[in-house]
């Protein structure tokens, strides 16, 4: 059996919304929902990479639309994540540096890509395992992001 996750995370990668707008998030989230199997929230240290697992289907560049090819960004994503962190006391996960781009030599950070499924990076999601509502509405997003405080992609991973 296949599992569905939901995730709806912060389009600023750093951002974590605060107690208050967690609690807010994951109550209306669980309205949204009622039929997801667990609704959690998601927080690391560091930026990680919320992926669409078998849903990523495409990543394009975000200055003049090329597609990129899988092999760059696999590199890319790895010389971007640091595991052990630095003298400057920071945690392990994404810096989201600035890299050339194949396509057109312009800069990127791996976060301003075109991802389709939707992809995303950040220190916090709101999840919903098997959630059983298909694609949130525009207004749907709008609203779980207007209760955790920022604006967020939904984030859709099939395994």
């Amino acid at each position: 059996m296949s599992t569905h996750f939901v995730t709806l995370v912060p389009r600023d990668p750093g951002f974590v919304p605060g107690p208050d707008d967690q609690d807010r998030g994951l109550t209306l989230f669980r309205r949204m929902a009622p039929a997801a199997e667990e609704i959690t929230l998601v927080r690391h240290e560091g930026v990680e990479f919320f992926d669409a697992g078998a849903s990523f289907e495409h990543i394009a560049c975000p200055l003049c639309a090329a597609t990129l090819d899988f092999g760059w960004w696999s590199e890319t994503m790895t010389k971007d994540y640091v595991d052990v962190p630095d003298a400057t006391a920071e945690p392990p996960g994404f810096r989201l540096r600035a890299y050339a781009l194949p396509c057109c030599g312009k800069q990127s950070r791996l976060d301003e890509l075109l991802y389709r499924g939707p992809q995303a990076f950040g220190r916090f999601g709101l999840r919903a395992r098997n959630p059983d509502l298909g694609l949130l509405s525009n207004d749907q997003i709008a609203k779980l992001g207007a209760a955790l405080g920022c604006a967020v992609t939904a984030v859709y991973t099939h395994l």
